[in-house]
């Protein structure tokens, strides 16, 4: 932030291996590769949580990673995140941000919530 940053990215596709046992061989070509998606989100949900504890409410912080729905997305904004980047959801579904973007309107009212704010987790 004091190089002049706005906000943070948390977080993107991290390295990992995919093995085929029956194969007895790695599937990746590299053998190593990125791992991404449904499989990234509770990765991401850690490093948003972690990041916003360490610099505190006021730097936002955009929180991508396996985000498919409403839920995915309400989940972010719990962890700490101000703003949720979307890549998952438009891989996998159609008209993935109004869906997105209705469901999470539907969590809110069904659960009293009026305002995003009042998302975020407690400490």
């Amino acid at each position: 932030m004091d190089a002049g940053a706005n906000c943070i990215t948390a977080t993107n596709t991290m390295s990992g291996m995919y093995i085929d046992a029956s194969a007895k061989r790695g599937v990746l070509h590299n053998r190593f590769g990125g791992i991404s998606g449904p499989l990234l989100k509770p990765i991401a949900l850690k490093c948003v949580y972690n990041v916003r504890k360490a610099i505190g409410p006021s730097v936002p912080i955009i929180g991508t990673g396996g985000v498919a729905t409403g839920t995915d997305a309400i989940e972010m904004i719990m962890a700490g995140a101000t703003a949720v980047g979307v890549g998952t959801g438009v891989a996998l579904r159609k008209d993935a941000f109004r869906a997105i973007a209705s469901e999470m309107s539907a969590f809110m009212k069904e659960n009293g919530y009026s305002e995003i704010s009042q998302l975020h987790l407690e400490e």
